[in-house]
């Protein structure tokens, strides 16, 4: 089988690019040849592949998109949601001692220095984690001393049951992917 130039660029180009499109190639090859007795039948046969091709990986680029936008959406909700419940835990905790409100500070300044420096660089960062952990054990030990502090109390273990949800799924959704058939 004699080759010109432009057809062995687009076998080294399909070789090192799409095996499966390459066998197609060859094993279509002579049929095609049969069918098209003209040069200009081949150039026809060629441009309606590219057109086709040109269409799948179009159709392919705007699904990758959109499935890149869903993650961000996702994230993006994940992350004001957790935003959301440590402000609300935060106005929880004005009514207890200093001490709550610190930690809860800590954990602020820690996603925000920490734990998006290390999602920036694709590591699951987990100093954020153990604050929050930290903060769990003394508000579960605290005995309020009314019932309004007990009330806050409950609403306060609530919020931070929410927080420690949204944080984890936080924590899991950077590592979100496209499905795998793209």
């Amino acid at each position: 089988m004699d080759l010109y130039p432009a057809q062995l660029a687009v076998l080294r180009f399909l070789l090192r690019s799409h095996p499966a499109v390459l066998a197609g190639w060859l094993l279509l090859g002579p049929w095609v040849r049969s069918r098209a007795m003209s040069p200009a039948e081949h150039n026809d046969l060629v441009s309606y592949v590219l057109g086709s091709s040109g269409v799948i990986y179009g159709i392919l680029l705007g699904l990758v998109a959109a499935g890149v936008w869903r993650n961000f959406q996702s994230l993006s909700s994940q992350v004001d949601e957790e935003a959301t419940l440590t402000a609300a835990l935060y106005q929880h905790m004005a009514t207890y001692q200093p001490p709550y409100e610190e930690e809860l500070k800590a954990y602020v300044q820690s996603v925000i220095q920490q734990d998006w420096t290390a999602h920036h660089q694709g590591r699951v960062p987990q100093e954020s984690s153990k604050i929050l952990r930290s903060f769990k054990n003394p508000l579960f030990n605290f005995v309020p001393s009314t019932h309004r502090m007990q009330v806050v109390l409950e609403q306060a273990i609530n919020q931070l049951n929410e927080l420690l949800i949204a944080h984890r799924f936080r924590l899991r959704g950077d590592q979100a992917d496209l499905p795998e058939v793209l």
